[in-house]
């Protein structure tokens, strides 16, 4: 596992298999190898008061041995995480496991820069596709209203004398240029003081 320092949240964290990680920054064997910035090797860790069954809970596993390593920031040596590995099948970890652990946890340390400037462009890539996509479909959408209201134009001088033509293209356009479920138009009939409209199921009148 690999488990790298969050100082907001104040955990150690870990991406594996899809699934996110998490343990106490101030206590296991991750812990205090945080905060003595050295590795720690234990063929039987549940007999060292310093480990923690909090990964195995978490996980379902049974810790047998461990070794585990800090990650070194390469510019200050501050411990920005640790490299833990459980298990090893055939006997227990060994000196020259530990120090070529060590020497890739060097490695990750040099890479980490560069994997956080490559995600902050990807996220810069990202953003700039999704602003542009949003203006795309914000252009398309006010091409739509433009041509919604030409045709309501036209529809109206088509139908400038048939009320119920009128009444049934403000249902028909309304919606679609206000993006709203219905729309109608009432008139006025200053005879009766009342409002009318004609929708699909006959005619409607509200006193005023």
């Amino acid at each position: 596992y690999l488990f790298m320092v969050d100082p907001d949240s104040g955990e150690l964290v870990s991406q594996s298999h899809h699934r996110e990680l998490t343990l106490s920054m101030n206590r296991g064997i991750a812990g205090h190898v945080i905060s003595g910035k050295r590795s720690i090797r234990h063929a039987e860790p549940y007999k060292d008061d310093r480990f923690s069954d909090e990964l195995d809970r978490k996980t379902g596993t049974h810790t047998r041995n461990i070794v585990c390593v800090p990650v070194q920031d390469a510019s200050d040596s501050r411990v920005i995480g640790v490299i833990q590995v459980l298990n090893k099948r055939a006997e227990s970890f060994t000196q020259q496991d530990e120090d070529l652990l060590t020497a890739f946890a060097k490695e990750v340390s040099l890479a980490i820069p560069k994997l956080v400037q490559i995600e902050t462009q990807i996220r810069s890539l990202e953003d700039t596709v999704e602003s542009q996509r949003q203006r795309h479909s914000h252009q398309e959408e006010e091409k739509r209203r433009v041509e919604l209201l030409l045709e309501l134009s036209a529809s109206l001088g088509a139908n400038s004398n048939e009320l119920a033509g009128l009444c049934s293209l403000a249902d028909r356009l309304g919606p679609e240029l206000l993006h709203c479920e219905q729309a109608l138009l009432f008139l006025l009939d200053e005879d009766r003081l009342e409002l009318w409209t004609i929708t699909a199921d006959g005619e409607t009148r509200f006193t005023l």
